[in-house]
């Protein structure tokens, strides 16, 4: 008999350390629990036998977009060091781990008496949605064995996860874009459940239901970030520990209604009872486990719609796009009847503005990937009368995540959040394509003051070129820019806005500071208004403002004053057609560069396209 386990076992390829372990038992073991090791023995090789290498139900438990798993390598989510990549691994895996858990722990036990050794660590306590997934998938003559070999009667933290906290209802809550903290700019979504607890009464004999409410969230982990730059950035590149967090509602929602002025919306998940039983269970196998928050590849949107897709692949809504908002998803939702708009709470500083204006409608907003295509024609108006006018094409792509420019009547405030904004351009009069800037970070809010009492502020991190073409001596040319010189920029800014009707007017001041060729910091403001408004059923943008700088060192941008004109109008929900004219005029002469023209007219006429 003991020879014709250790053939079986031989012959098998894949963990053989298993295998040479559990020949160590049967060795030791009586006779009647070597039959029945052998039907665990054949279970073990029927398991491995399972090819979900490309199984899709296997792949969304593991986060999978593609061929790796959105959850970081390094997190403890996986057992396999290969499993973030390699969907068999982590199967394989999982089987080992089973079986050596469950028969070389208790290998001095009496199997017969079928008593449990799981503990909280073991894989059964800490991935039930995966066991489920292998005894659905395990041959009907052996489900019995399998589920032999998964008692959960010592699982304690899950059994009180399950017990003590049942999820009833599955919301999905919105914390809308914050004016104030770039971080924030594009919303933040999160989980929010209803649980019932029974509480004993002062009767005998009867009890009082009390609904609870919490939250799940993914964030970052407070002490990662501090107020240490670096960290900022590892959130763009490489990522930082986060976590899935479960608070009470009322912790999460106040901090972001009454410290944060952030409007939050909360949306009903359409799950049945099954479905929400198993969301629970996918929760518990999320929560303490250390996973990276990166922005661009495992957000708060990518937490939220990889966990329902595990439950139902029919919330695994994703454009082509690399990268997906929280608004992008919600309009998804909706428009596959996934979800429906219960309750909405806004903070009490914009209730009056609410009340006048409206609130804003988080899932008719436009699509947040804009790509503007346009002519522009470039006039210097006071020098000598043979000097061509220039005419350039020009292509802006913003990538993430909302332009002021957006002809869009659904939010009723202007605020604008654009990341890693770049515009491209081809110069005909010199037959060279170039790169006129990159904003890495631009954030503009244009509030209401008498209603809400909020601040408008103006937050922009730039590369760009001069205005205008570099010649010899610290000297610039009487023509458009298109070297490709693109140098540091950054703007901040703090004021003071008012709505009258459709329009918003506003007034900010400024602090500037750029490099090109020297070092120049300038003070200055910006002024002027922005509408949106609609005739019939055609909505229209209208912008006018006016920027005015005070250099201290030099003018090394081209211009310190300019007027800026935007006329847009909504061609289809997707399609904005604009005209644009800018006026650059330098009324102090610079003391360290020089300029062939003071002055510059540009005037553009494109289309606006978002996906």
């Amino acid at each position: 008999m003991n020879c014709l386990f250790y053939e079986v076992l031989i012959m098998r390829n894949q963990l053989r350390i298993f295998q040479i372990l559990l020949c160590c038992i049967i060795l030791y073991s009586n006779f009647s629990n070597a039959f029945l090791l052998q039907d665990n023995i054949l279970l073990y090789n029927i398991l491995l036998d399972q090819d979900v290498q490309n199984d899709s139900e296997w792949q969304t438990l593991l986060h999978y977009r593609g061929h790796q798993s959105l959850i970081n390598k390094k997190s403890n989510y996986f057992i396999s060091s290969v499993g973030y990549k390699n969907p068999q691994a982590e199967y394989n895996a999982l089987i080992y781990q089973l079986f050596i858990e469950q028969h070389i722990r208790s290998s001095t036990l009496d199997l017969n008496t079928n008593i449990s050794r799981n503990d909280n660590n073991s894989v059964v306590c800490r991935f039930p949605l995966r066991i489920q997934y292998i005894l659905k998938h395990t041959p009907a003559p052996y489900k019995q064995i399998l589920h032999n070999l998964i008692d959960e009667r010592n699982c304690i933290e899950y059994k009180e996860f399950m017990q003590n906290m049942p999820f009833e209802k599955i919301f999905l809550n919105f914390a809308s874009e914050s004016e104030s903290a770039p971080g924030s700019s594009l919303g933040h979504i999160f989980f929010r459940f209803t649980t019932k607890d029974l509480i004993q009464s002062d009767t005998p004999k009867t009890t009082k239901v009390l609904n609870k409410d919490f939250t799940i969230s993914f964030f970052v982990r407070d002490n990662e970030l501090g107020f240490n730059p670096i960290t900022y950035i590892a959130l763009f590149t490489s990522g930082a520990k986060g976590d899935y967090e479960i608070k009470p509602l009322e912790y999460l929602q106040d901090d972001y209604i009454q410290n944060q002025n952030r409007s939050v919306y909360s949306f009903r998940v359409k799950l049945n009872e099954k479905e929400v039983s198993r969301f629970q269970q996918h929760i518990w196998e999320l929560k303490g486990k250390e996973i990276n928050y990166s922005f661009m590849s495992y957000n708060c949107n990518d937490a939220v719609r990889s966990a329902l897709g595990a439950i139902n692949p029919e919330f695994l809504l994703q454009n082509w796009k690399l990268f997906q908002t929280p608004t992008e998803y919600l309009h998804l939702l909706q428009s596959k009847n996934l979800i429906e708009l219960t309750e909405t709470h806004h903070p009490k500083n914009k209730i009056k503005f609410i009340e006048k204006y409206g609130a804003n409608d988080v899932t008719q907003n436009k699509n947040n990937t804009r790509i503007a295509l346009f002519y522009g024609n470039f006039i210097s108006p006071y020098v000598r009368t043979d000097t061509p006018s220039f005419h350039h094409l020009k292509l802006e792509i913003t990538p993430i995540y909302s332009d002021l420019r957006n002809v869009n009547v659904a939010y009723k405030d202007y605020t604008e959040a654009k990341l890693m904004n770049m515009k491209v351009g081809f110069d005909f009069y010199r037959n060279m394509p170039y790169i006129e800037n990159i904003e890495l970070l631009k954030t503009q809010s244009i509030m209401d003051f008498p209603r809400t009492k909020i601040f408008s502020k103006y937050m922009r991190i730039a590369f760009e070129t001069n205005l205008y073409q570099h010649g010899a001596n610290n000297t610039f040319l009487a023509q458009p820019n298109s070297n490709s010189y693109i140098f540091p920029t950054i703007e901040v800014g703090f004021g003071i806005g008012a709505y009258a009707g459709a329009f918003g007017f506003y007034t900010v001041p400024k602090l500037f500071y750029r490099y090109d060729i020297i070092n120049n910091v300038a003070i200055g403001f910006e002024t002027g208004f922005i509408s949106s408004f609609s005739l019939g059923n055609v909505p229209f943008k209208w912008i006018l403002n006016y920027n005015y700088y005070y250099d201290f060192f030099g003018n090394n941008r081209g211009y310190d004053s300019k007027l800026y004109h935007y006329m847009g109008i909504g061609i289809t929900k997707d399609i904005d057609m604009f005209i644009e004219t800018i006026g650059y005029h330098n009324l102090l002469n610079s003391r360290s560069i020089f300029y062939q023209s003071n002055a510059m007219w540009q005037n553009n006429i494109g289309f606006s396209f978002y996906f």
